[in-house]
């Protein structure tokens, strides 16, 4: 209070502060849960991430693979990393059947089982080797001959109708005209073409496929005549044939002997 009457009249009472709660005892006592609110707990759906290898998304990768064999295409295709592709390689590689990396082999079954299934990473490689080969036959068919649509200044040549083009010579009609044009089934005009090969692409094929026909030999024909070793060579000069065996005793190399030979021997 201040002292003055008036001025407390004024103010009041002064306020009460009230005492302080005691939370800890206020507090209810504990209540363990019941049995059967434990038993229907555990009967709730657990939340879980939902899988990325499904076997939709497995078969995918297969089919693009076979598509285009490039593990970074696949992956952007699927809409996934290419390092989530290639730890579902190494998981197929390292898990057994049932972990979510089989593949069904036939239609009965989607998920697949031990005995008509196939691992993930095992049909991956049967993909890309289809692909593979996919390239190598359109690569031989270039080198074999194929044909090419004829164009002239970026423009597509069609072929004419023979007797549409006798017609018009009867008549004195303009013969090359589209109305001329030779059409298919579905009245389009046909495109001229031309067959084309690569023959440097043939010769590589034929080099990779039979390098022992087709391959660069270098051999050299060396005859041993009484421990000498005789390797006969063209030379300019004859002078030039002792200088090279003279190098070669340098080097400490056994005996060798140069001898200009015929042509048939070089």
């Amino acid at each position: 209070m201040s002292g003055d009457d008036d001025i407390d009249d004024l103010l009041g009472p002064a306020p009460v502060a009230d005492p302080p709660e005691n939370l800890v005892d206020a507090a209810p006592p504990g209540v363990r849960p019941s049995q059967a609110l434990l038993e229907r707990s555990r009967s709730y759906p657990v939340q879980r991430a939902a899988k990325l290898n499904t076997p939709e998304r497995l078969g995918r990768c297969l089919s693009y693979a076979a598509e285009m064999p490039v593990g970074a295409d696949v992956a952007r295709r699927v809409g996934i990393s290419y390092t989530t592709l290639k730890y579902w390689l190494q998981k197929s590689f390292e898990g057994a059947p049932g972990d979510g990396f089989d593949i069904a082999i036939g239609d009965d079954d989607e998920n697949g089982t031990e005995d008509n299934s196939i691992r993930f990473h095992e049909a991956w490689d049967i993909s890309m080797l289809a692909g593979v080969e996919k390239v190598e036959a359109i690569t031989i068919q270039r080198a074999t001959g194929y044909s090419e649509t004829l164009s002239y200044q970026g423009r597509v040549q069609y072929k004419y109708d023979p007797e549409l083009l006798a017609t018009s010579r009867e008549l004195g009609l303009a013969e090359y005209v589209p109305e001329n044009y030779l059409l298919d089934k579905f009245g389009a005009p046909v495109p001229e073409t031309i067959w084309k090969m690569d023959p440097d692409l043939a010769m590589f094929i034929l080099k990779s496929r039979k390098p022992q026909v087709y391959g660069n030999k270098a051999t050299v024909d060396m005859n041993v005549r009484g421990g000498v070793l005789v390797v006969p060579m063209r030379a300019i000069a004859p002078a030039d044939l002792n200088t090279a065996e003279e190098k070669f005793r340098k080097l400490g190399r056994p005996n060798i002997v140069f001898e200009e030979g015929d042509d048939e021997d070089v």
